[in-house]
């Protein structure tokens, strides 16, 4: 979520740490330059607190911009 988190900033961070995650590492080429990526978020209303981290997590990789 570091990652998602500065590239969500609005602002160009000087470091991006796609290493400190094995999953993002892995889509590096996928989360920056002028890629697509589609992200799909699944909720159940059987845990609440779990649907209400995954909802902020979808809205902050919504105003991920890499065309910058």
């Amino acid at each position: 979520t570091q990652v998602i988190s500065r590239l969500s900033g609005g602002k160009p961070s000087l470091h991006i740490p796609y290493p400190d995650s094995k999953l993002t590492h892995i889509l590096k080429q996928s989360l920056g330059g002028n890629a697509r990526t589609a992200i799909i978020c699944t909720v159940t209303p059987a845990d609440l607190s779990e649907t209400e981290l995954t909802l902020k997590f979808a809205t902050s990789v919504k105003r991920v911009r890499t065309d910058q």
